[in-house]
């Protein structure tokens, strides 16, 4: 539509209003422009974060190393109980075998106590499996973090010799 005003002006064209599909594009487009631009504002703080608290590679794979000293030990000493639980099975299955022909009650006994050592070994083995999960998680956090330090780094090197 065009508006000619007076005294002679050029005429002007006024766009005609947005379909209510036009809007909702537009308002989409403007809502993922808006979400974008805070994504990368989240990366830019993650990103000082980051720089902040590591200075170097070395950095990362000290306090990897951090995180895993407890989760380590946990599984060493997982990994020993279960040993100590099968050293303890074998010897139980030779008592057993001695004591066949006693009483039904020592039977009855044995067979509770075999339970028992059974259930904490597969309990040992849960928990292993557990901290070994564990392991695996902190291992790819900071591979993740490791990842995402070298390529600011390497963005920081192409930056600077860009604009010498």
């Amino acid at each position: 539509m065009f508006v000619r005003k007076t005294l002679g002006q050029n005429p002007r064209e006024i766009p005609a209003p947005l379909t209510p599909e036009e809007r909702r594009k537009a308002d989409e487009e403007q809502e993922k422009q808006k979400s974008e631009m805070l994504l990368e504002e989240q990366q830019k703080r993650e990103d000082q974060h980051l720089l902040a608290n590591y200075k170097s590679e070395s950095d990362i794979e000290l306090a990897r190393q951090r995180s895993l000293e407890f989760v380590k030990e946990k599984i060493r000493a997982g990994n020993d109980q279960i040993k100590a639980i099968a050293v303890m099975q074998t010897e139980f299955q030779s008592e057993q075998q001695r004591n066949a022909k006693k009483s039904t009650e020592q039977n009855v006994d044995l067979q509770r106590r075999s339970g028992q050592l059974a259930l904490a070994s597969k309990n040992a083995q849960s928990t292993v499996a557990e901290y070994e999960a564990e392991r695996t998680r902190i291992n790819t956090q900071f591979d993740k973090i490791l990842k995402r330090y070298r390529e600011i780094v390497q963005k920081r090197k192409g930056g600077g010799k860009s604009s010498s």
